[in-house]
């Protein structure tokens, strides 16, 4: 969401040792985990007094599906 692509912000976690000891297929099913949960939160109703949360939801949906679509290759 700070305008990095997701290779770009990978990169960046090369050497954080969390990043590296997690295995490839959980680090993927939680930017997908993440790319659906901002995406449904994202269609609810919009809540009274808090004009731009939604979106800034579809916001965060559209950053986890786009680093979604970069781990799998869709």
């Amino acid at each position: 969401m700070a305008g990095h692509s997701p290779a770009t912000a990978e990169k960046a976690l090369v050497g954080a040792s969390a990043w590296d000891l997690t295995p490839p297929e959980v680090i993927t099913g939680y930017a997908a985990s993440f790319a659906g949960y901002w995406t449904r939160m994202s269609r609810q109703p919009a809540p009274s007094g808090v004009p731009n949360l939604r979106a800034y939801q579809r916001r965060a949906a559209a950053a986890a599906i786009a680093w979604t679509m970069y781990r799998t290759g869709w």
